[in-house]
């Protein structure tokens, strides 16, 4: 029974340093909890937020999942579970978490607004409505005798990179129209135009 308390009190003080954005402190807090109920889902809950607030998404993947496991019919875990596999971009597996976690809790805002935004974030890294995001879009690129020469460079590379992952940013930036190379040669390297 003492356990039980001291993990409880572990849990809450690691809430309130969740909430202050102490992470590495609230992380301790779940770890001790867990140590002394290691079958309480609300400690891998919530480790699983501080882990995904600290940006390590692959341990708040793992909390999530061993949150599900513990507690199957608990629609927050399955929350928690899309949040992980969304910010790790498996976009397509977050839609199954919400959609499970909505089945079982039809009125959470949480899993409705994070099956929206997996969506949303699926469609867009569509490669219908994405072209960078196609898997055969390098050997297109090193096939093509237009572009194969620009795979050599590496900012090159870097922008198709950053245009897979965001379609938007073409045109907000003259080095996304080419290589930046070519685009310093279209914009006398100093952002005015030749």
């Amino acid at each position: 029974m003492a356990d039980a308390v001291k993990a409880a009190e572990l849990k809450n003080k690691g809430n309130s340093f969740l909430q202050t954005g102490d992470f590495a402190k609230a992380i301790e807090c779940y770890t001790e909890a867990i140590a002394l109920n290691p079958l309480e889902h609300v400690f891998y809950s919530n480790r699983s937020a501080a882990y995904a607030k600290g940006k390590n998404y692959e341990k708040a993947l793992a909390d999530a999942r061993k949150c599900v496991e513990l507690k199957p019919e608990w629609g927050k875990g399955y929350s928690r579970l899309g949040a992980a596999l969304s910010f790790l971009g498996r976009h397509a597996e977050a839609e199954r978490a919400y959609t499970k976690g909505l089945q079982l809790d039809p009125t959470n805002e949480q899993l409705k607004s994070g099956l929206e935004e997996a969506k949303a974030q699926a469609a867009r890294n569509s490669p219908i409505t994405n072209p960078f995001a196609a898997p055969d879009l390098y050997v297109r690129l090193a096939t093509n005798p237009k572009t194969k020469q620009f795979l050599e460079h590496q900012d090159y590379r870097e922008t198709i990179e950053a245009l897979r992952k965001n379609p938007q940013l073409l045109g907000t930036n003259p080095f996304t129209a080419t290589s930046r190379g070519e685009a310093k040669r279209r914009t006398n390297g100093d952002g005015t135009r030749t």
